[in-house]
């Protein structure tokens, strides 16, 4: 259920907050049960997502490096993967993790043109507080290529409860 419904940024989250018991070690190492109807991920996805945004979180600007390999951000779908979200660059996004989970519950969305939308209801430390709602109306940093903007569709299922959306408005004033 979790794989059909719920992005992977969430799964730890839901799994404590229903008290549901973590498999064994033992049970881990089985394979699990085919879905029913499983989505088919492309492999390419996150490379493909990661270099458009040159390993850059769109949010925050993060970008770090170690030997030349990059680390520090993910690709995060837009409409989410479990909710027939493809993938598709023009549905993906570079995100620190922190910022990724952040998206994925809610705390902010984007305008149709691409400006952060940050929730009224998000809250948290002094920091947490300034470093998200500092970037409220400010424009996401976009990707490199122009064909690669993510596509309005995909953010409008987002944002718009009747569509799907998940984001937790109303938002900032």
């Amino acid at each position: 259920m979790l794989y059909d419904h719920f992005p992977s940024s969430i799964h730890e989250d839901l799994i404590i907050a229903l008290g549901l018991e973590l498999p064994t070690a033992r049970q881990a190492a089985e394979p699990p049960a085919p879905p029913i109807q499983a989505l088919t991920r492309d492999p390419k996805f996150r490379d493909t997502v990661l270099t458009a945004y040159e390993h850059r979180c769109a949010f925050s600007g993060f970008r770090a490096a170690l030997g030349g390999s990059f680390f520090g951000c993910e690709a995060a779908h837009v409409r989410w993967h479990s909710q027939e979200g493809p993938d598709l660059v023009s549905n993906g996004i570079a995100l620190e993790p922190t910022i990724h989970k952040l998206f994925d519950l809610g705390a902010w969305t984007l305008t149709d043109d691409h400006h952060i939308l940050v929730s009224s209801k998000f809250t948290g430390t002094d920091e947490t507080i300034a470093r998200i709602r500092d970037r409220h109306n400010k424009p996401l940093r976009e990707p490199l290529n122009e064909d690669h903007k993510i596509d309005r569709k995909f953010i409008q299922w987002h944002r718009e409860k009747d569509l799907g959306g998940v984001f937790r408005g109303p938002a900032l004033s």
